[in-house]
């Protein structure tokens, strides 16, 4: 058995002048640092909690907490028992109480609350330190009068409520779950596997490392999870197996628009890739990202390339960086895109969604289908009259922009129904009832032009693609139907439409899995 080494209670003031949370971190992390066992996942915490403003941070012993011990049970017992450990909480608030009165705290004023393990083997010194699990609030800007605000451009698919106890008082901080790998009970695949699944439903029994070794079997020292490993504790889980896509043979530009379109369409995302001369694979979760209206080359490349390499514009080109968490590294980075495109020594491996339903036909597909199917349509439809947009598409050969998101027909019934024109026309709930023949699931693949999007953020329609190929058996027969301004076509049998003028006219807002209101 081993022995619980407790930690002296304090209120730290990190008001001005304050600037050293070194000391903090040292007296939290006590094994040496090297290889995955640093404390740069502690700074960055942190870091954000100092850029959110934190004024005092609470340091307790969390050896009391009933799955900590479980935690260093198992630990010790991979050592042969009898080893050392300790286990220390640190909460970090914001605002003018002092955490020394905690029960005069405002109740929304916990920041980030981390939870670091220090486990030393028999007759040793501390060989493990890790943050056992940790709540982050979503980075942000606070105002003077105390409103807060998202920062620009950064866009998340998913975060959770939680409860945390400080000083024996509950509070409830948003955020996305993180946890770090010990790399022999558990190692980066289980620790990502945390971070998506507990970040789902944070009222649920929280997943442990320990359930995921029992689940598949696994005795420690633990060298590593398999995708099949992954997918089977997804499955569990969730009840449904995850979409996991092999990126071996996509370029770049088609694994950007997958990873894009899934977490706009509220997937939590395991990103498995490989980095430098030794190809060690390496996954991080990826939850959200930021997009750069103002992005120069996804129209200016090709462009001055030709315009017959662009038949049409991926919306994800615009999307500059993907908000992931590094169980090595902490919280809420942002991985730029464009590093898979031009550094050779970065390589995609896998990409495995978390979502209900699992699509065989894969956005990157689904847009490239749907750019030729708006145009066909158009172009084959050219007195069809019910506006100046329609007849202005019909007119104008410039590439489109095209953005999947994976939709249920409830919710693009619910989306039409909320979509103003941007010359306040709408759809009538008749004409939104036309869609009533759409399968239960679909790619709606948003067309917009360069202008609009980066603009007014807006689309002129959609073309719907199935998910599900069947017996489908030319491009065309996977088109469950489309809109257009001042029109809805609906499929009746593959590869026909019948079309029906309808009451939204001009572009409307682009579709978004999560509000936010902090684009540029």
């Amino acid at each position: 058995m081993w022995t619980g080494e407790t930690t002296d209670e304090t209120c730290l003031d990190c008001h001005l002048p304050f600037s050293f949370y070194f000391d903090l971190i040292e007296g939290a992390w006590k094994s040496p640092r090297s290889g995955t066992s640093n404390n740069l996942s502690l700074h960055r915490i942190c870091t954000l909690a100092r850029k959110q403003g934190a004024s005092f941070v609470v340091r307790e012993c969390a050896l009391g907490q009933a799955p900590i011990a479980q935690e260093i049970d198992n630990l010790d017992r991979h050592y042969g028992g009898g080893g050392r450990a300790s286990a220390i909480q640190l909460s970090f608030f914001r605002g003018e109480k002092s955490a020394e009165n905690i029960d005069d705290v405002d109740a929304d004023a916990l920041i980030a609350a981390a939870t670091i393990i220090n486990y030393a083997p028999p007759n040793a010194d501390f060989l493990h330190s890790y943050i056992y699990e940790a709540i982050v609030a979503a980075p942000h800007q606070r105002s003077e009068d105390g409103t807060t605000k998202r920062l620009l451009n950064n866009y998340i698919c998913r975060d959770t409520t939680f409860t945390r106890a400080v000083r024996g008082r509950d509070f409830s901080v948003s955020g996305f779950y993180y946890c770090q790998q010990n790399n022999v009970i558990h190692v980066c695949a289980h620790a990502c596997l945390r971070m998506a699944l507990n970040s789902i439903d944070g009222s649920q029994a929280l997943l442990s490392s320990a359930d995921i070794n029992s689940q598949l079997g696994l005795a420690p020292p633990i060298s590593g999870l398999s995708v099949g490993n992954v997918e089977d504790v997804i499955a569990m889980r969730t009840g449904t197996k995850p979409v996991v896509v092999n990126c071996a043979t996509l370029s770049a530009p088609e694994y950007l628009s997958l990873l894009t379109a899934y977490v706009e369409s509220g997937f939590i995302v395991l990103f498995v890739f490989t980095t430098g001369q030794t190809n060690i694979e390496h996954v991080v979760t990826a939850f959200g990202y930021t997009r750069n209206s103002d992005e120069w080359h996804p129209q200016a490349i090709p462009g001055y390339s030709g315009p017959s390499t662009a038949p049409f514009y991926r919306s994800s080109a615009w999307v500059d960086h993907f908000v992931i968490h590094d169980d090595n590294l902490g919280t809420y980075y942002t991985l730029s895109s464009r590093a898979f495109e031009v550094d050779p020594l970065i390589k995609a491996s896998f990409i495995i969604g978390v979502h209900p339903h699992q699509p065989d036909i894969l956005p990157h597909w689904a847009e490239g289908l749907a750019s030729v199917v708006i145009k066909r349509f158009l172009y084959g439809n050219p007195s069809f009259d019910n506006g100046r947009w329609y007849q202005y598409l019909v007119q104008q050969t410039n590439p489109f922009v095209m953005r999947p998101i994976l939709m249920d027909k409830k919710g693009y019934q619910e989306h039409l129904r909320s979509s103003e024109g941007h010359d306040r026309s709408r759809l009538s709930d008749a004409e939104v009832k036309l869609t009533d023949a759409l399968p239960d699931w679909f790619w709606m693949v948003e067309f917009s032009l360069p202008a609009l999007f980066t603009g007014n953020r807006s689309k002129l329609g959609e073309v719907l693609i199935i998910t599900q190929v069947g017996s489908a058996t030319t491009g065309v027969q996977c088109v469950a139907g489309l809109r257009a301004p001042g029109v809805i076509a609906i499929t009746t049998s593959p590869g026909s439409f019948v079309s029906h003028k309808v009451g939204l006219r001009a572009h409307s807002p682009i579709y978004v899995s999560r509000m936010h209101d902090n684009e540029w």
